[in-house]
C-alpha cells in the first residue's frame, strides 16, 4: 500500500533535503549581486538535476503543477564545483519541486534562494554524499 502525502510550499525559511540546502536570499543582501544572478537565471523547463547522488540518486529540480513553458521559475547554476550550486527564482504563485527517491519532496514557494551542498566534518571537511 502506498500512501502518498501533499506537503504545503514553504517560502522564505532554510530548507534541507539530504546533502543540499535552501537559503532565502533577501533583497538586502549582496543586492547587485543577487540581481545578476537572478538576471542570469534561465526558465526550468523541464527536470533539472542539480547534484547526481551516489548510485544516481539525483536531486532533481522541477515545476509543481503547472505549465513548463512559465518563465517565473528559474536556476542559474554556478560554474565549478563549489558549496554554492546556483540560485533559484520562484515567482509569485509558483513553487518548485525538488525530488529524491529516499527524502520526501521539498516544495519551495515563491522567493530567490541561494542552493548550497551541505558539509560534513569528517577526517577532513567534505561535501556530504546522499
Amino acid at each position: 500500500m502506498t500512501i502518498t502525502v501533499e506537503v504545503p510550499p514553504v517560502a522564505g525559511v532554510p530548507q534541507a533535503q539530504g546533502d543540499l540546502s535552501f537559503w532565502p536570499w533577501d533583497e538586502q543582501v549582496s543586492s547587485r549581486r543577487r540581481a545578476a544572478d537572478i538576471a542570469a537565471a534561465q526558465p526550468v523547463t523541464g527536470p533539472v538535476v542539480l547534484v547526481t547522488g551516489s548510485g544516481g540518486h539525483d536531486h532533481t529540480l522541477m515545476s509543481a503543477g503547472m505549465s513548463l513553458h512559465t518563465t517565473d521559475l528559474r536556476w542559474h547554476r554556478y560554474p565549478g564545483d563549489s558549496q554554492t550550486l546556483g540560485v533559484l527564482v520562484v515567482g509569485q504563485g509558483l513553487e518548485a519541486v525538488v525530488r529524491h527517491a529516499e527524502h520526501g519532496d521539498n516544495r519551495i514557494g515563491p522567493g530567490v534562494y541561494a542552493v548550497r551542498r551541505q558539509r560534513e566534518q569528517a577526517d577532513e571537511i567534505r561535501m556530504v554524499q546522499d
